[in-house]
């Protein structure tokens, strides 16, 4: 009897493990097209690395994981030139769920140092030139960032003007230090998260190094955002952490079209947003993907940018006073509903 019930719990054990386990699977590109044979890692943080090779289809599959935070990559095994430039790199895996991490490859580049005339003394410039399947692009625009730590979102620390017909970007009077680079051509809206058709690219030359009274160039090669696979689900969420509701009208209806957005601060709208959804369906359903947890202040509204403009649907959520709610890390708030109406004149 004491042997049956020993391997009772056993097995109840194994299966509870098992159920615990999670799954990273995606798709590595090189441009628009698939890549076979590429070396995807995953890297447990402080612990085991796993690796996967690329089918036919550029797809791969890691099963069995344990839950925590993860770093994911792609490399070509007779190609060390090439160098990942897209993907949620960086995610932490939920006990049982399932994680989808698409990446694409591009060629590494260097960095070339010339002689720079700044206006302030012993500043310096970072330049380069942003490319797409080889070709200079139009209307980009270069961000410089302090920390990778900032997820490379937004327009940073200084930006460049838009490129032009030759694809150059330059981001003159620079104080000497490190800092990372992104380039992003945005189709539609100016700020928000990256959005389908969009053209993102990190430099590999990352971090880069500015010194006085040099200039710094480089040469990125962008890729295009592609359609997330599951819009509202949660293997959006980088941590695990994140918020579900429905944006609804004044008497209830779900409303299309909103992008539900949340801050850390308390102080709403002096600034962009730290987290931002794609809009909401015909459902008016939105999944909020969050960072490391703790308090979020939420609205929902149909533009993003400026203040909101008459005749624009706004709300903020009103199940607490503050307009916040409190989520632990690796939590998901459900159930979470905002009102919107339109903006008075």
């Amino acid at each position: 009897m004491k042997r049956l019930l020993f391997i009772a719990i056993s097995i109840a054990l194994l299966l509870g493990c098992a159920a615990r386990q999670g799954a990273i699977k995606g798709r590595v590109l090189f441009g628009e097209k698939p890549v076979q044979g590429a070396i995807v890692t995953a890297q447990a943080e402080g612990a085991e690395t796993f690796t996967a090779t690329t089918d036919a289809n550029g797809e791969y599959s890691f099963t069995a994981l344990p839950p925590g935070d993860f770093s994911v990559s792609a490399k070509i095994a007779e190609r060390e030139q090439m160098v990942t430039v897209w993907g949620e790199t960086h995610l932490f895996l939920p006990p049982g769920a399932e994680e989808w991490v698409g990446l694409k490859l591009a060629p590494r580049e260097g960095v070339i140092y010339s002689p720079y005339e700044p206006s302030t003394p012993s500043f310096g410039a970072i330049s380069g030139v942003a490319l797409f399947d080889k070709k200079p692009v139009t209307g980009a625009v270069a961000s410089i960032y302090l920390d990778e730590g900032e997820e490379l979102k937004g327009r940073g620390f200084r930006h460049s003007f838009p490129t032009g017909e030759d694809g150059r970007f330059y981001i003159d009077d620079i104080p000497d230090g490190v800092y990372f680079l992104a380039v992003r051509k945005r189709v539609g809206r100016d700020i928000g998260p990256i959005a389908e058709g969009d053209l993102f690219g990190v430099a590999s030359a990352n971090p880069i190094t500015v010194k006085p009274d040099t200039e710094t160039s480089t040469t990125l090669h962008l890729a295009k955002k592609e359609k997330t696979r599951a819009p509202h689900a949660l293997d959006l969420s980088r941590t695990g952490t994140a918020i579900r509701g429905r944006v609804l009208d004044a008497d209830g209806a779900p409303l299309a079209g909103l992008y539900v957005f949340a801050y850390r601060s308390r102080i709403i709208g002096h600034q962009m947003p730290d987290f931002i959804t794609e809009p909401t369906g015909d459902d008016g359903e939105f999944i909020l993907p969050l960072g490391e947890g703790g308090i979020f202040y939420l609205g929902a509204r149909q533009k993003l940018g400026y203040s909101p403009t008459p005749g624009e649907l706004f709300g903020l959520y009103d199940g607490t006073a503050d307009h916040g709610i409190k989520v632990g890390r690796g939590e998901v708030i459900k159930g979470i509903e905002i009102r919107a109406v339109e903006v008075l004149p």
